[in-house]
């Protein structure tokens, strides 16, 4: 199964989509980090005096708000969960603005997205691509368990994915460091755990994220790699993936106040949130339930495309 590995690895190497994809990571990366470098001192020194100000202005929405029956109730919760954010950073003396090397690795961990979606289409394509160009038979042929081919696919998908989104911690790291230094990685951030408010190290919310992005990332390789096996479509897979992709958080915010939403498939498939709002999850459903759940559904899937697999290739 190796040389299984080797040979897709290096299909993936010379894809001219893998290079746009590293020089364009690169390209904001690199831009980001310039533009917080010249902006690292403006509104830096003042940033009470304007959180104070921006208080004051949210308690006359909220007063407005509150005496005008027209104001939708959720308005007038998001300007109260504003104005208690800004007093905790004050009373915590938390500065919103202050630039560190870990401020700008957070924020660069959220390209990450780019990388996902890159990876679920070469999952997509992996196998159905190949089945239209008719080279997979030239695969088949060869002294190859089939599930050797298809789990040699599927784990070679999934480190191009690491791989990336580790040279997207090494790029950014390298240059917060240089630029911004290395001091700051015990700087508390505010974070909303089940509606109450508390700070975590930016370290530990750093570390957090990308081990859910890489979690999140294999869910969906799988998702679409099954997907498109299965009803043998690269195009519906991705279009079916993204989907899920960008509609899981609108799905989770509409369910949540349903237990039993916490067992669907498409409900918290961002990870991510564990590192900071909780309350964006399905009541009941723990990090640790998460995990089970979608290895669950996993397996599932793979068990069910591979059994296609050996039935339709």
């Amino acid at each position: 199964m190796f040389s299984i590995i080797k040979t897709e690895l290096y299909k993936i190497r010379k894809k001219n989509s893998l290079k746009v994809l590293i020089i364009f990571l690169s390209i904001f990366v690199i831009g980001n980090a310039t533009y917080q470098y010249f902006q690292e001192t403006k509104n830096n020194n003042n940033w009470k005096v304007e959180l104070i100000k921006q208080n004051k202005l949210n308690q006359k929405e909220l007063e407005k708000a509150k005496s005008n029956s027209d104001y939708p109730k959720s308005f007038v919760t998001s300007i109260e969960k504003e104005i208690k954010k800004n007093e905790y950073k004050l009373s915590h003396n938390i500065n919103p603005n202050e630039s560190t090397s870990w401020e700008f690795m957070s924020f660069t961990s959220t390209f990450s997205l780019i990388i996902l979606i890159f990876t679920l289409v070469l999952a997509s394509e992996s196998i159905s691509i190949e089945r239209s160009f008719g080279t997979l038979q030239l695969i088949l042929i060869r002294p190859y368990e089939r599930w050797k081919i298809y789990l040699g696919k599927l784990i070679s998908v999934a480190i191009i994915g690491c791989l990336l989104i580790c040279y997207l911690l090494l790029l950014s790291s390298s240059l917060g460091f240089l630029l911004f230094g290395i001091e700051g990685y015990d700087k508390l951030k505010m974070v909303e755990i089940t509606n109450n408010l508390t700070t975590i190290p930016i370290y530990k919310m750093l570390l957090i994220k990308y081990i859910s992005y890489c979690f999140t990332m294999f869910i969906f390789i799988v998702f679409s790699f099954s997907i498109s096996i299965l009803i043998k479509s690269h195009i519906f897979s991705i279009i079916l993936s993204i989907s899920l992709l960008i509609g899981g958080a609108t799905i989770t915010a509409m369910l949540r106040s349903f237990s039993w939403a916490k067992y669907l498939y498409f409900t918290n498939l961002d990870l991510s949130i564990y590192s900071g709002d909780l309350s964006a999850s399905i009541n009941g459903a723990t990090l640790e339930f998460t995990i089970i759940k979608y290895i669950l559904y996993s397996l599932l899937l793979i068990i069910l495309s591979l059994t296609a697999f050996y039935k339709k290739a």
